[in-house]
Protein backbone atom coordinates (compact mmCIF):
# COMPACT_ATOMS: atom_id res chain seq x y z
CA UNK A 1 0.00 0.00 0.00
CA UNK A 2 1.26 3.46 -0.93
CA UNK A 3 1.29 6.25 1.63
CA UNK A 4 -0.68 8.93 -0.23
CA UNK A 5 0.75 11.87 1.74
CA UNK A 6 4.31 10.79 0.94
CA UNK A 7 3.39 10.05 -2.66
CA UNK A 8 1.98 13.54 -3.25
CA UNK A 9 5.13 15.34 -2.07
CA UNK A 10 7.75 12.86 -3.26
CA UNK A 11 8.56 13.69 -6.89
CA UNK A 12 11.39 11.17 -7.28
CA UNK A 13 9.12 8.47 -8.73
CA UNK A 14 9.99 7.23 -12.23
CA UNK A 15 6.53 8.06 -13.50
CA UNK A 16 4.40 10.87 -12.10
CA UNK A 17 0.87 10.47 -13.48
CA UNK A 18 -1.50 13.42 -13.63
CA UNK A 19 -4.16 11.52 -11.70
CA UNK A 20 -2.44 9.80 -8.80
CA UNK A 21 -5.55 8.10 -7.46
CA UNK A 22 -9.26 7.90 -8.20
CA UNK A 23 -9.78 10.32 -5.33
CA UNK A 24 -8.08 12.99 -7.48
CA UNK A 25 -10.74 12.81 -10.18
CA UNK A 26 -14.09 14.48 -9.98
CA UNK A 27 -16.05 11.29 -9.35
CA UNK A 28 -19.43 12.93 -9.87
CA UNK A 29 -18.50 13.98 -13.42
CA UNK A 30 -17.29 10.49 -14.20
CA UNK A 31 -20.57 8.99 -13.03
CA UNK A 32 -22.61 11.51 -15.02
CA UNK A 33 -20.57 10.81 -18.13
CA UNK A 34 -21.11 7.09 -17.72
CA UNK A 35 -24.85 7.58 -17.19
CA UNK A 36 -25.24 9.73 -20.30
CA UNK A 37 -23.21 7.34 -22.41
CA UNK A 38 -25.18 4.28 -21.32
CA UNK A 39 -28.69 5.76 -21.32
CA UNK A 40 -28.53 8.45 -24.02
CA UNK A 41 -25.61 7.69 -26.35
CA UNK A 42 -26.90 10.05 -29.10
CA UNK A 43 -27.04 13.09 -26.81
CA UNK A 44 -24.51 15.89 -27.25
CA UNK A 45 -22.95 17.05 -24.01
CA UNK A 46 -20.49 19.76 -22.99
CA UNK A 47 -17.54 19.07 -20.72
CA UNK A 48 -15.35 21.63 -19.00
CA UNK A 49 -12.27 21.29 -16.85
CA UNK A 50 -11.13 23.74 -14.20
CA UNK A 51 -7.48 23.25 -13.31
CA UNK A 52 -7.23 24.17 -9.64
Amino acid sequence: MVDIATRVYNHRWKMDPIVRSLIDTDFYKLLMCQTVRRNRPDTNVTFSLINR
